[in-house]
């Protein structure tokens, strides 16, 4: 069986390159990754970055409702294009 030691150098070797580990973002692995590489950088790979977004953008679409009513319009387009109004009156205006 392998040691402590043997492990962490196993896991440099293998999963660290240039000072950064990719990881899942479960605590878990966080906790265990700082641990066994201390001065190491956690970020997230890719895989999981597009799933967190995909989730993300998913609960927007499912509350849009809510959120028209929280921000007090009717429907998303109208307050959108307020905004790009606004924007391009600020923009006339700073010339």
């Amino acid at each position: 069986m392998a040691t402590r030691d043997e492990l962490v150098s196993a896991v440099r070797e293998r999963y660290m390159e240039g000072g950064r580990v990719s990881r899942d973002r479960g605590g878990g692995y966080g906790e265990a990754t700082a641990k066994a590489l201390p001065n190491a950088i956690q970020v997230a790979d890719r895989w999981h970055l597009e799933n967190a977004s995909a989730a993300f953008l998913d609960a927007v679409r499912k509350s849009m409702r809510i959120i028209r009513t929280a921000i007090g319009a009717t429907t998303y387009q109208s307050r959108l294009a307020h905004l790009r109004r606004e924007a391009a009156i600020r923009r006339l205006s700073a010339a």
